[in-house]
C-alpha cells in the first residue's frame, strides 16, 4: 500500500490552469494549503477525484427548479410559494434576461474541468504507483475516465444549446481573457459535435456495462455505451427540428437511424413538424405582431422524453452518484427510504448503508419479479408498489401504446396513461397477474393474448409490460398467427390447443412467450417444476355465437344518495367475455343521476359526464347515484336492442 506524509490535505475540485497546491511537510501543512498541479497529475487518486468533480455538476434532485418539481410549471401540481422562480412558468414572466433554472455559468465550470482533464489527465503511467495494491484495477477504471469525461462534456453542451441555442464550443482550458472574447457557435455546431462525440464513445470505447470492470455493478452511475446512443438520439432529433436547423429531410432520417425507429414513419413525422413548424414561422416569428402565449412544456414533455430513453436508463439514472449525494442525509433521518425506479441501486445501498430501511415506491411492472428475488434475500427491503397499480386520469405522455381503432388523432382525446396493473375500471389486467405471481402469491400458470385480429406492431414503454388479454375468444380468426404469454412460478410451461400440444418453453422470471396459430376452442397452460412433475394447469375457452350484454351491478343494494357502479360487458350466453365486440351504448336513469360513463380506454372523445360511451374491448361502466325516491332503475341500449336492471335503494 502507498502511504504519504499530509496530515491534512483540502483537495481543490473546481481546478484552473494555475498550480492548485503548493507542498507541505508533516509539521508544517494546514487546511489551505494546495497541491501543485503535478502533485496531482502524479496521484492516481487525485486524479479519480478530479474525473468524479465532471460528474458532479449532473442534474440533481427531484424537485430541483427552485424547490420545486417541473409539474409545479403545469396544470398538474402548484407550488405552495408564490416567491418560487417556478412561478415564472406558471405567470409568463420568464425571459432570456429572467430565468427560471439558469445553468449556463454551472455547466461551463463542468466543461472547463472536462477541458482540463482531457488535456492534463490522459495517458498517465503513475509509475510511482505500479507496485501498489489493487493498482491494476485502478489502472482499468483510469482508461475509461477519459471517455466518461467526454460524453460528460457532450451531455453538458446539450443541456445548454437546448436552453441557449447559440453558445460557445470550448473544447480546450482558457485564460480568462479567452474566455471573456469566445465567440458563440450556432446550434447546429454545437449538435453537430454532440452527435459526432457521442457516435465515437459508443464505437468501442464506453463499455456497455461494468459487469468486467472493477466495482462492477457498483459503477451503474458511469457513463455508458447506451447512454452515448441515447443522447446522441436526442441530439440528432433537436438538430432535425426546425428550430435549430435549417428543414432537412435527411436530418429526419439520421434521426429516425439514431433512435433505432421505423425510418420512413419517423420522417414522415418529421415532415409534418416542419412543414408546421415553417407555418407557423410565417405567421410568427416573421411577423410584427404579438405571439400568442404557448403553454408552458410539463409532464407530458417529461413523459415522453422518459419512454424514448427507455426504462433501462431510467433505472440507471437513479444509481448516479448526486442521487446519493441528494438523498443520503433525508433518508438518515427517516424510518423508511422510497427508492423510485431504483432497483439496481438495492444491492450497493444496502452493503453501504447497513441500518437503512429501502421501500420500492415505483418499480416498472417487468421488474416484479428481479424485486421479489432481491427482497426475499434482503429483510431491509420491505415491500415495492408496481407503478402503476390503478390506472388514472392524467399524465397522459407516458407513451402507453394504443392500437388505432381505439386511438384518435387529436392528441386532447387522450385521458389516461393506459399503463395500471387494474383499469380504470376496475378490472385486473394480465399485468395484475403477473404481479401475483411474480410476488408467490400465486403459483399459476395464467394466459394472456395479444389480440389476434390486431395487426399493427406497438412499441410498448417500461410501464407497459403488454397488451395481451385474458380471452382466447377471438371470432373469425382460425388460422392466424396467435402472441400467446403464459405466467407461472414454474421451470417449464407447455401449452394445449384443443388436446393437441403447441409446444413447451422454460420460464424466464415468471413469463414465457408462444408463437401459435389460434383454432377456436380450447387453450390450456400447464405448468411444471424442474423434474417434470405438473404443478397446476388452466384454460380459457372461446365464446359462443350469441352475444349479450351484462349489466352487472357490484352491490345488490344502493343507499339513498349513494354511488352503484355497473359493470357493462359483452359475452355469451354463459358469460364468456367477448372482447371483439365494439358497441355504441347509451344509459338512461330513473330515480337516480348518471354520474359518470366510461370504458378503459385511454382515448376519449368527449367526457365521463355523456350519456353514450363506446366499449373497450367489450367493456364500459356506468357510475349513478340513487335519489331516493325508490328503486333505481338503469336502462342501457345499444345498436340493437337494450337492457334493463333495478337496484333497490335502501
Amino acid at each position: 500500500m502507498k502511504y504519504f506524509k499530509i496530515k491534512h490535505i483540502a483537495l481543490l475540485l473546481a481546478v484552473t490552469s494555475a498550480p492548485l497546491y503548493t507542498a507541505c511537510d508533516f509539521m508544517d501543512c494546514s487546511e489551505t494549503d494546495y497541491y501543485s498541479k503535478q502533485q496531482i497529475l502524479d496521484n492516481m487518486d487525485r486524479v479519480k477525484q478530479l474525473a468524479t468533480q465532471v460528474y458532479s455538476y449532473l442534474p440533481h434532485d427531484f424537485c430541483n427548479t427552485s424547490g420545486a418539481m417541473q409539474d409545479a410549471a403545469t396544470d398538474d401540481a402548484i407550488h405552495v410559494y408564490e416567491s418560487s422562480a417556478i412561478q415564472r412558468f406558471v405567470n409568463g414572466t420568464w425571459s432570456a434576461n429572467y430565468t427560471v433554472n439558469d445553468v449556463f455559468g454551472t455547466y461551463y465550470n463542468a466543461i472547463h474541468d472536462a477541458n482540463f482533464y482531457l488535456e492534463n489527465c490522459v495517458g498517465l503511467t503513475f509509475d510511482e504507483w505500479k507496485y501498489s495494491d489493487g493498482f491494476a484495477d485502478d489502472y482499468k477504471s483510469y482508461l475509461n475516465y477519459e471517455h466518461e469525461v467526454r460524453f460528460l462534456r457532450a451531455f453538458y453542451y446539450f443541456e445548454l444549446v437546448k436552453r441557449y441555442q447559440n453558445i460557445p464550443l470550448i473544447t480546450k482550458t482558457l485564460t480568462q481573457e479567452e474566455a471573456n472574447e469566445a465567440e458563440p457557435s450556432d446550434a447546429v455546431t454545437i449538435l453537430n459535435f454532440i452527435i459526432s462525440e457521442c457516435t465515437d464513445l459508443a464505437n468501442d470505447k464506453l463499455p456497455v456495462n461494468y459487469n468486467n470492470m472493477p466495482g462492477g455493478e457498483g459503477n451503474l452511475q458511469r457513463a455508458t455505451k447506451g447512454m452515448a446512443l441515447a443522447l446522441k438520439s436526442r441530439a440528432s432529433l433537436y438538430l432535425a427540428s426546425p428550430l435549430y436547423s435549417a428543414d432537412d429531410t435527411q436530418k429526419w432520417k439520421n434521426a429516425a437511424q439514431a433512435a433505432g425507429k421505423n425510418e420512413k414513419k419517423v420522417v414522415k413525422s418529421g415532415e409534418k413538424t416542419v412543414n408546421k413548424a415553417t407555418e407557423n414561422g410565417k405567421k410568427g416569428l416573421g411577423s410584427t405582431k404579438p405571439e400568442k402565449k404557448k403553454k408552458p412544456v410539463g409532464s407530458e414533455f417529461y413523459n415522453t422524453l422518459a419512454c424514448l430513453v427507455g426504462d433501462y436508463f431510467m433505472k440507471c439514472g437513479a444509481t448516479l452518484y448526486p442521487c446519493d449525494l441528494r438523498t443520503k442525509d433525508a433518508y438518515a433521518n427517516m424510518d423508511i427510504a422510497g427508492y423510485n425506479y431504483g432497483i439496481f441501486r438495492y444491492k450497493h445501498d444496502l452493503k453501504k448503508y447497513p441500518n437503512r430501511l429501502i421501500l420500492g415506491s415505483e418499480t416498472f411492472c417487468k421488474d416484479a419479479y428481479s424485486f421479489w428475488e432481491i427482497a426475499k434475500k434482503n429483510k431491509r427491503i420491505i415491500g415495492d408498489f408496481v407503478w402503476a397499480g390503478w390506472d388514472y386520469i392524467g399524465e397522459v405522455g407516458d407513451g402507453a401504446a394504443e392500437y388505432s381503432d381505439y386511438k384518435f388523432e387529436d392528441p386532447a382525446t387522450r385521458m389516461t396513461g393506459g399503463n395500471g396493473r387494474i383499469d380504470l375500471n376496475g378490472k385486473p389486467r394480465a399485468e395484475a397477474a403477473y404481479t401475483r405471481v411474480a410476488f408467490e402469491r400465486e403459483t399459476g400458470p395464467f394466459i394472456a393474448v395479444d389480440p389476434v385480429y390486431q395487426k399493427e406492431k406497438l412499441r410498448l414503454t417500461g410501464w407497459q409490460l403488454t397488451k395481451a388479454l385474458e380471452s382466447w375468444a377471438w371470432d373469425g380468426c382460425n388460422g392466424e398467427p396467435a402472441k400467446v404469454e403464459v405466467y407461472a412460478r414454474a421451470a417449464q410451461v407447455e401449452l394445449f390447443i384443443n388436446g393437441k400440444s403447441a409446444g413447451k418453453k422454460k420460464v424466464k422470471k415468471c413469463r414465457a412467450n408462444f408463437n401459435i396459430t389460434y383454432q377456436n376452442g380450447e387453450i390450456t397452460a400447464v405448468s411444471y417444476d424442474e423434474n417434470g412433475r405438473e404443478i397446476n394447469r388452466y384454460s380459457l375457452h372461446t365464446a359462443g355465437k350469441e352475444t349479450v350484454l351484462q349489466v352487472r351491478p357490484e352491490e345488490k343494494t344502493v343507499k339513498p344518495e349513494g354511488l352503484a357502479f355497473i359493470q357493462l360487458q359483452y359475452t355469451d350466453s354463459k358469460g364468456i367475455w367477448k372482447p371483439m365486440e365494439k358497441h355504441n351504448i347509451k344509459v338512461t336513469v330513473e330515480n337516480g343521476v348518471l354520474k359518470g360513463l366510461g370504458s378503459p380506454a385511454p382515448y376519449v372523445k368527449g367526457n365521463y359526464t355523456d350519456h353514450t360511451v363506446s366499449t373497450y374491448y367489450g367493456e364500459a361502466m356506468a357510475v349513478v347515484q340513487a335519489d331516493g325516491n325508490g328503486p333505481v332503475k338503469v336502462t342501457v341500449a345499444d345498436e340493437e336492442r337494450f337492457y334493463v336492471v333495478e337496484i333497490p335503494c335502501e
